[in-house]
C-alpha cells in the first residue's frame, strides 16, 4: 500500500505544482480573494520549480523565506504550506508532509477546487502512513463536496474503508467505482469480493467472483474460491459443477484439488467417477497414493460395487491407513463374493492393525466366513467373542443359536 500511495503522491505533486506555477495572476484576476503579490509569486514559482526537479531542499528554503519574512497573507500562507507538503511527500517525509497539507486546507484560503483536491491528497498520505481512520475522515470530507469523483478516487475511499474495517462503506464505494468506470481493474472487483465475503454477503460475492473468472479463466484460486462460496450458501451440487469445469479446463493444480473434487462427487453419490478423478491424477503424478487418497479410491470402487478393482484398492488402502478399517471393508467384500479364506484373513489382519470402534464386527466376520467353509468350532469361537461387544451381541447371539441348531440337526440325523 504504501510504495502505491506515494507514486500516487508524487503524481499529485507534480500535477498540482504545475498548476498553481502557471495559475496565480489567473487567480487574481478571477477573484481578489486569492491575491498573490509579486515577490510571494517569485519564490512560490522557485519552490514548485525546485519540487519538479527534485530539489527539496531548495525548496525548503524559498518556503521559509516566505513564512519568516514576507508576511504571507492567508493565500499566500496556505499556498506556502500546501507547497510544503509537496515537497516532503517527494521525499517521502509523510508526517510533516500531512501536517504541512492540513494547515493549508484548515486555513479555508485556497479555491474550492484546489482545496477539495488538497483534502482528497490528505486521505491519500494518511493511506501512505497506514492511519485508515484518518484517511477516512479526511475521504468523507471530501466526498461529501465532490459531485462527481472519478472511479479511481472511488476506488480510493473503498481502499480506506476497507483498511479501516468499515466493510459496508468499502463495499458501497466499490460498487461505485465499478459501476461508473470504463475499463474496471482486477484489483476493485478483487476489493469488492473481499468486503461482501467479510460482509457474509455470499450471492453478490459470487457475481463478482463469475466475473473474475470471465477475466482471468486460467487463474485457480478463482475457481477454488467460487467452489467455496456456492458451498456457503448450500449449493453444492453448483459448487461440484464449477470444480468441474475447473478439471476439464485443466486448471487444477494441487493435491487437494483433486481430493476436494472426489469428496465431492462422493457427496452426490457419483462414487465411480470419484475414484477416476482419483486414478488419472495418480497416473499424472498429480497426487500420490497415500492413506487419504487410496482410502477414497478404495470406498468409492467399493460404493459403486466396481469389485474388479475395489478388492485390490481395499487391500493397498489398508496396509497403508493407520488403522484396521479398511481391512473390515476388503472383509465385508470378499464375504459378498464368498471369498471365505480371504475374508478371514483380512478380519484378522483388521483386529491386529487396531483403531477398530470395536473388535466385534471383525470377529462376526471371521464367525460367518468360518461357517460358510464348514469350519464350525472357529466359527462357535469367533462368534463367541463377538457376543462380548454390545454392537453385534444380538447377531452373534443369533448365529451361535444356528450353529447350536445345526449340530443338533446332525446329531439327530446321524442317529
Amino acid at each position: 500500500m504504501g510504495n502505491d500511495m506515494l507514486k500516487r503522491i508524487s503524481i499529485a505533486v507534480a500535477l498540482l505544482a504545475g498548476v498553481h506555477s502557471v495559475g496565480f495572476d489567473a487567480l487574481a484576476q478571477e477573484n481578489q480573494q486569492f491575491v498573490v503579490r509579486p515577490k510571494v509569486y517569485e519564490r512560490l514559482a522557485k519552490a514548485q520549480k525546485a519540487i519538479s526537479e527534485r530539489k527539496y531542499q531548495q525548496a525548503h528554503k524559498e518556503l521559509e523565506i516566505i513564512q519568516k519574512r514576507m508576511r504571507p497573507n492567508d493565500h499566500e500562507k496556505a499556498l506556502t504550506y500546501q507547497a510544503s507538503g509537496f515537497a516532503y511527500a517527494g521525499q517521502e517525509k509523510l508526517k510533516p508532509a500531512v501536517a504541512a497539507m492540513q494547515s493549508a486546507w484548515d486555513l479555508n484560503a485556497l479555491p474550492a477546487a484546489t482545496q477539495n483536491s488538497l483534502l482528497f491528497t490528505i486521505g491519500q498520505v494518511w493511506m501512505a502512513q497506514e492511519q485508515y481512520k484518518k484517511a477516512v475522515v479526511a475521504l468523507d470530507k471530501w466526498i461529501a463536496v465532490t459531485e462527481a469523483p472519478t472511479s479511481d478516487a472511488l476506488y480510493t475511499v473503498a481502499a480506506a474503508k476497507y483498511q479501516a474495517k468499515d466493510m459496508a462503506g468499502a463495499a458501497k464505494f466499490a460498487e461505485r467505482a465499478v459501476k461508473s468506470a470504463k475499463k474496471v481493474k482486477d484489483s476493485w472487483l478483487q476489493l469488492l469480493l473481499s468486503a461482501y465475503i467479510d460482509l457474509k454477503r455470499w450471492r453478490p460475492a459470487i457475481g463478482v467472483m463469475q466475473r473474475l473468472i470471465e477475466r482471468n479463466p486460467d487463474k485457480r484460486s478463482y475457481w477454488i474460491q467460487l467452489t467455496a462460496l456456492y458451498s456457503e450458501v448450500n449449493d453444492s451440487k453448483r459448487a461440484l459443477a464449477v470444480m468441474k469445469l475447473a478439471y476439464d479446463a485443466g486448471v487444477l493444480e494441487k493435491r487437494e484439488d483433486y481430493v476436494q473434487l472426489a469428496q465431492r462427487y462422493q457427496a452426490e453419490d457419483i462414487p465411480l467417477t470419484a475414484a477416476e478423478v482419483l486414478l488419472d491424477a495418480s497416473s499424472k503424478k498429480k497426487v500420490q497414493q497415500d492413506a487419504e487418497v487410496s482410502k477414497i479410491i478404495a470406498e468409492s470402487l467399493f460404493v459403486a460395487r466396481d469389485d474388479k478393482r475395489a478388492a485390490p484398492a481395499l487391500a493397498k488402502a489398508a496396509r497403508v491407513a493407520k488403522n484396521g478399517e479398511m481391512y473390515m471393508r476388503l472383509a465385508q467384500l470378499q464375504i459378498e463374493n464368498e471369498e471365505w479364506a480371504k475374508a478371514v484373513e483380512a478380519s484378522q489382519k483388521a483386529i491386529s492393525k487396531g483403531g477398530l470402534k470395536s473388535n466385534g464386527q471383525a470377529h462376526l466376520l471371521i464367525g460367518i466366513a468360518e461357517s460358510r467353509r464348514g469350519r464350525s468350532a472357529a466359527a462357535k469361537q469367533a462368534f463367541t467373542k463377538a457376543a462380548k461387544s454390545s454392537d453385534t451381541k444380538r447377531s452373534a447371539e443369533g448365529w451361535l443359536k444356528f450353529l447350536a441348531n445345526q449340530a443338533a440337526a446332525a446329531a439327530a440325523a446321524a442317529q
